[in-house]
Formats: C-alpha cells, sequence, structure tokens
C-alpha cells in the first residue's frame, strides 16, 4: 500500500515489497516446508515424550509406597573403598538389632 502510495504501480510495488521482505521461499519449494515441518513435529513429539517418561520416573513419588515420608536408603562403606557401598545382609542384620 506505501509503496502504491508512493506512485509506484501495482507490479513495482509487489516485486519492491518481496525485495524488501526476502522473498516466498516456502511456498516455492513444498519439499523443503513438508520436510522441515515433518522434523520439527518429530524434534517436538520426541522432546515431549522423553519430558513425560524422565518426569514419571524421577520426578513423581512412588505410587506403591504407602508412607511415602518415611522412605530411605541405605549404604554402607567399606575399609580399603572409596564412595559408597552396598549394604550387605549382615550389616543390615546389624543395624536393625542396634537401632530402636
Amino acid at each position: 500500500m506505501e509503496n502504491v502510495a508512493r506512485g509506484m504501480s501495482p507490479e513495482e510495488a509487489r516485486s519492491s515489497a518481496v525485495r524488501t521482505l526476502g522473498g516466498i521461499t516456502l511456498c516455492r519449494s513444498p519439499g523443503f516446508s513438508a520436510l522441515a515441518i515433518l522434523c520439527l513435529t518429530l524434534g517436538i513429539g520426541a522432546n515431549a515424550a522423553v519430558f513425560s517418561w524422565i518426569e514419571g520416573i524421577l520426578f513423581r513419588p512412588y505410587p506403591a509406597v504407602v508412607h511415602q515420608e518415611r522412605l530411605f536408603a541405605l549404604g554402607g562403606t567399606a575399609r580399603g573403598e572409596s564412595g559408597e557401598t552396598d549394604l550387605s545382609w549382615p550389616d543390615f542384620l546389624d543395624l536393625r538389632r542396634n537401632c530402636t
């Protein structure tokens, strides 16, 4: 509209607007447009699926545990080893016997 108001013919105004706005490339290449839309759809869908999976495993509480506030994990230490180790059954029995 502005180019026509400046005195350009409608054809000149349209070609000037196309040059200014960068052209209409997606309409001229429908294969590329379809591929871009497909890639975006698959990427967004995969992202949503992975987030739902992670959220269900890591962020939601355990549905089978009745008193979730009482849930805790036990770990042990061993001489000569760095970090945590699994708690052995005899260590667990000693712990259960000595804790009230």
